[in-house]
């Protein structure tokens, strides 16, 4: 899992008070959530601090599988998967398919995605067949578990619409441990994404196009396998125009395209995606002064005599659009 903030961005904020609100307001608000954001609040300053915690927290409720994958994925950013599979392998041990706990799916997800991040392919693999309830990777049984995960599609038992998103991205996982195939893989996230199950613009629907994203930029980059750059570009850029608020699409986009040395198609889409200049007007939607300081700064990142004037542009455009929702006075 990725990290909420990073050091730099607790800088200016005063942590011991934020501690303090985060404390006073978890017996109030009992919810998983905003344990976990406390969390990982704290393991900004001290991994050691967080973990502490999460044991207490887990004392107390110690059932919540959102509470133990929380707790795992605190161990994995210690760099000790070795302790976070333990908790994987415990709270996944008697799990039944046909009675699924809240959070179980998310689990199965979570350790199959930290042996595959791994290299361990085999143990990836072994991972998402037990979590359809298959326990041998013959390619006999291999094509009963991916029929097995396309008919809870069609059963849909869930009516939580993250554990619909952990199921396909444990399918697409299984479609790239077995065959190998990326372009196979993503057609499988981009077929799901086209259902009414993952309506647009909804938060399942913008965390299936980050998961598709982002095994692209694993498949390619973390584990280095042979991959034309053409793969992993064309899906960063898509799902940066869907989702031109996400950040982290965002620098999946940019890195897609660090070492290509063509900045000019860096700069159209980017243009595109923030200011929507490739759309005509009845098709353009609001635009943040968030994304506009993107564009700025996508302007300013290559140096040299047109950067000011190009900066002049962007903040022009900006000023005279009557889409912007945070308007900028000159």
């Amino acid at each position: 899992g990725g990290r909420m903030w990073e050091t730099e961005d607790l800088v200016e904020v005063d942590t011991n008070f934020t501690s303090r609100v985060f404390a006073m307001l978890s017996p109030v608000v009992r919810d998983e959530m905003w344990d976990e954001h406390w969390l990982a609040f704290e393991a900004v300053s001290s991994s050691k601090k967080a973990v502490k915690l999460s044991r207490a927290q887990l004392a107390q409720d110690q059932t919540s599988l959102y509470r133990w994958a929380t707790h795992a994925r605190l161990e994995r950013a210690r760099n000790k998967p070795n302790e976070a599979s333990k908790i994987y392998r415990v709270n996944l041990a008697n799990a039944n398919v046909g009675e699924r706990r809240p959070g179980e799916l998310e689990l199965w997800w979570d350790w199959s995605e930290m042996e595959w991040l791994q290299d361990k392919v085999d143990d990836a693999l072994q991972i998402v067949l037990m979590a359809i309830d298959v326990s041998s990777a013959s390619p006999t049984d291999i094509l009963r578990a991916k029929r097995a995960y396309d008919m809870s599609f069609k059963n849909d038992f869930s009516n939580d619409p993250m554990a619909r998103v952990a199921l396909v991205k444990l399918r697409a996982l299984l479609e790239l441990l077995s065959t190998n195939s990326l372009p196979s893989t993503l057609a499988i996230y981009n077929h799901h994404l086209q259902t009414p199950q993952f309506l647009h613009h909804t938060t399942e629907h913008e965390a299936l196009v980050l998961s598709a994203t982002l095994c692209a930029f694993h498949y390619s980059r973390t584990l280095a396998n042979p991959c034309p750059p053409s793969i992993l570009r064309d899906q960063a850029t898509a799902a940066i125009k869907l989702y031109p608020g996400n950040t982290t699409l965002l620098g999946l986009f940019l890195e897609s395209e660090r070492g290509e040395k063509v900045w000019g198609r860096v700069r159209t889409a980017v243009s595109d995606v923030i200011l929507q200049e490739d759309l005509k007007d009845d098709m353009k939607t609001e635009v943040s002064l968030a994304r506009v300081l993107w564009a700025v700064w996508v302007e300013s990142w290559e140096h040299g005599s047109y950067e000011q004037e190009r900066v002049r542009n962007v903040l022009s455009k900006a000023i005279n659009d009557h889409r912007l929702v945070d308007p900028i006075t000159p």
